[in-house]
């Protein structure tokens, strides 16, 4: 990992650009000509918006465009997962472990536990054995870590690097989600929606295409259109909108924080840390084994120090809340070794 250099959103982007990037990365407008919607906010015509967004793809900043699920509303079953994997295997069990496309993000973190990746399945079946064969690859004990409740997910980069609202979240208990009932034509659109739609002028109406092309039969924008709105306002759809190649774009530096919290304290704690604009992800997890933490929180930032800052600043917030806390275990990632979206119904 690079500590040298420190690039700022300043650096890498014009007004326009960050003001697409403001807008796009979690509230990318679902309708039938997204770009005009975006143009209009931004005091553009769609077209200069969609040449914005071109010119940022083509810088390599956008890795895609499309809807980021809940897992557990499509019935679906997830899991973060941790192995002790000895430098001489370390690259042998890498691959085998990206092998899966059941497994999406894997990191080298600095921690005896060095390797950290999530594993989302079909069915808790699916997901042991996964599980049970990158035990057997690795030669050594997988820890499995579920969430137990989702205090925060929103990978937003603040690119303008101005204060954002702090917004007050319901934790989600994935054990009493109800997964939706999806159709064929719903799996087809999902199929179609969760690839890059970023190409074309009009992504929805691309979608539709797709959909009629694989399925046989007509399905019109609108129809597209109506799902997916449909889908982000009852929560299927957690986001929608532009994933960013973060290291590009100026957050080349990650921690995970690993929290030991009274357990009677986690809501509230979970409710703080979920405030705190610095943290993309938070999650109770179960205690297991040797590992005896039960609050993740996920930060990205610009520098080593703002990450630091970043866990000082919680621990201010928890105190003032009256929670006090003992010093995070701090897993820095030392190496992106995979992170994709997850393909789902892609085994049917």
């Amino acid at each position: 990992m690079d500590t040298t250099k420190e690039k700022t959103s300043d650096d890498l982007f014009t007004a326009e650009q960050k003001e697409l990037l403001a807008l796009a990365q979690s509230k990318f407008p679902i309708t039938a000509d997204p770009y005009a919607a975006l143009g209009e906010q931004m005091g553009m015509t769609g077209d200069e918006a969609y040449a914005v967004m071109q010119s940022l793809h083509d810088a390599g900043y956008i890795r895609r465009l499309g809807p980021a699920f809940n897992s557990y509303r499509l019935g679906y079953v997830s899991t973060l997962c941790a192995v002790s994997v000895p430098d001489e295997k370390l690259e042998s069990v890498t691959e085998y472990i990206n092998g899966f496309y059941n497994i999406t993000h894997n990191y080298l973190r600095e921690n005896d536990y060095n390797v950290w990746f999530t594993v989302i399945a079909h069915g808790d079946a699916e997901l042991q054995r996964i599980v049970g064969l990158v035990e057997e690859n690795a030669g050594s004990q997988v820890l499995q870590l579920p969430a137990l409740r989702l205090f925060k997910i929103k990978v937003d980069f603040n690119v303008k690097g101005v204060a954002r609202a702090a917004e007050k979240r319901q934790a989600m208990i994935p054990k009493n989600v109800v997964p939706i009932e999806v159709t064929d034509d719903d799996i087809a659109i999902i199929r179609a929606a969760q690839v890059d739609i970023l190409a074309g002028r009009y992504p929805f109406k691309d979608i539709a295409e797709e959909v009629s092309r694989r399925t046989g039969k007509t399905v019109r924008e609108e129809q597209v259109v109506d799902t997916l709105q449909g889908w982000r306002n009852n929560g299927t759809i957690r986001r929608f909108g532009i994933t960013l190649f973060h290291q590009k774009a100026g957050f080349d530096f990650n921690v995970m924080g690993v929290w030991d919290v009274k357990d009677e304290q986690v809501e509230e704690a979970g409710a703080i840390m979920a405030m705190q604009d610095e943290i993309s992800h938070c999650y109770e997890r179960p205690r297991v084994r040797d590992w005896q933490s039960n609050l993740y929180t996920m930060i990205h930032g610009q520098s080593l120090e703002q990450c630091d800052e970043a866990i000082a600043s919680i621990r201010s917030a928890l105190a003032a809340g009256g929670i006090e806390v003992e010093q995070p275990q701090k897993l820095y990632t030392l190496r992106e070794l995979k992170k994709k979206s997850m393909k789902y119904f892609y085994e049917e």
